[in-house]
C-alpha cells in the first residue's frame, strides 16, 4: 500500500488508549496563547488599593513598580482606569501628586548648588 491509499485504516498504527482514563476538565476561561500571566486583573486592583494606603501612595508608581504599572496599563488600557475601578479617587490622587511635584521643584531651586554637582545631564557646572 502506498501511503496516499484510502482504503487503510488509520487505526490499524493508533496505540491502545485506556477508555476508562478519566478526561481532564478545564475550569479556568480559555486564553490566547502567548506570554503567560504574571497577575490577575483581581490582583493588580488589590495591589492598587494597597499602594494606595501606604504613605507615599501612588505618587511616582510608574518608577516604583513598573511591572504593576505595566501591568495594570495592559488590562484596564490606562493608568488612571485601572485606580479608578480600584475605587480610589484618581483626581484627588493627582492633586496631590501636581503639588507634591511643584514642592519639591522649588525646594530644590532654593538649595544652593555646590561647585561638584552636576546638571540632570551629567556635566559639571
Amino acid at each position: 500500500m502506498s501511503s496516499f491509499d484510502t482504503r487503510r485504516n488509520p487505526t490499524d498504527d493508533a496505540p491502545e488508549v485506556a477508555t476508562n482514563a478519566p478526561v481532564p476538565v478545564r475550569t479556568s476561561p480559555r486564553r490566547r496563547p502567548g506570554r503567560p500571566l504574571e497577575m490577575s486583573r483581581e490582583q493588580v486592583v488589590e495591589r492598587i488599593r494597597e499602594l494606595s494606603a501606604a504613605t507615599d501612595g501612588l505618587f511616582r508608581v510608574h518608577l516604583s513598580a513598573p511591572s504593576l504599572y505595566a501591568r495594570a496599563r495592559r488590562l484596564f488600557g490606562s493608568w488612571s482606569a485601572a485606580v479608578r475601578l480600584a475605587g480610589v479617587d484618581y483626581e484627588t490622587l493627582q492633586g496631590v501628586a501636581r503639588a507634591r511635584s511643584l514642592q519639591t521643584r522649588r525646594r530644590d531651586r532654593r538649595r544652593p548648588r555646590g561647585a561638584n554637582e552636576r546638571h540632570a545631564n551629567g556635566e559639571a557646572r
